[in-house]
C-alpha cells in the first residue's frame, strides 16, 4: 500500500477517541463521556415543572412595576412594564390573543393574571387605566385590561394628537 493510500485510507476512517491511531472499523464502539438522558421531559411534566416553578421562581413583586400616573408617559411605562413582565414570566398575560389549552396551562395562566392584576391595581392611576381595571373586577382578568388599555392607547385623540406631534416634528427636522 503506498503512501497515498494510507492517506486516502486515513481520511475516509472514522476517529476512534479511545485510540486515536486505529480506524473505527473496529466492532465496539466508544464509550460516551457524558450522561444521556433517557428521554426529554414531557410537555406535561415541563407544564408542570413550570407551574411549580412560577410559585417559588423569581421574587414577583409589584413594587417593581412604575405607577403610570400621566397617559403622556405611555410609551415610557409600557416599555418598562414589558421588561418587567417578562423578567418576572407572565408575558403571557401581554399576549391579547393567547388561551390556555390543557389543565396546567391553565392552572399556570391563573396564577399570572392574579398577580398582573394585583399590579394593575397598584399601578394603573389614570382615570381610564382605573376604568379598565375595574371593568374586569368581577373577573380579574389582566390580560383583558391589557388588552384593552392598549388598544384604546392606540386608538383615543390623545394618540392621534401624539402621532400628528411626531409627524411634524418628523417632516420639519432639518439636517444638522
Amino acid at each position: 500500500m503506498g503512501q497515498q493510500d494510507e492517506w486516502d485510507e486515513f481520511r475516509v476512517s472514522g476517529y476512534n477517541p479511545n485510540n486515536p491511531r486505529l480506524s473505527q472499523h473496529s466492532t465496539t464502539a466508544p464509550p460516551i463521556p457524558y450522561p444521556v438522558l433517557s428521554s426529554p421531559l414531557s410537555p406535561a411534566r415541563q407544564l408542570k415543572s413550570a407551574n411549580a416553578n412560577f410559585k417559588k421562581g423569581i421574587k414577583r413583586d409589584k413594587s417593581h412595576y412604575r405607577e403610570l400616573k400621566d397617559e403622556a408617559h405611555w410609551d415610557d411605562w409600557k416599555h418598562s412594564t414589558l421588561a418587567t413582565v417578562t423578567a418576572h414570566g407572565c408575558e403571557l398575560i401581554m399576549d391579547p390573543v393567547y388561551k390556555p389549552t390543557i389543565e396546567d396551562e391553565l392552572g399556570l395562566f391563573v396564577k399570572m393574571q392574579k398577580f398582573m392584576y394585583y399590579v394593575f391595581i397598584k399601578t394603573l392611576k389614570t382615570s381610564k387605566g382605573q376604568n379598565f381595571v375595574h371593568a374586569h373586577e368581577a373577573t380579574a382578568d389582566a390580560q383583558a385590561v391589557w388588552r384593552d388599555y392598549s388598544s384604546y392607547m392606540r386608538t383615543s385623540t390623545r394618540a392621534d394628537m401624539e402621532l400628528e406631534d411626531l409627524l411634524y416634528l418628523i417632516t420639519s427636522a432639518r439636517p444638522v
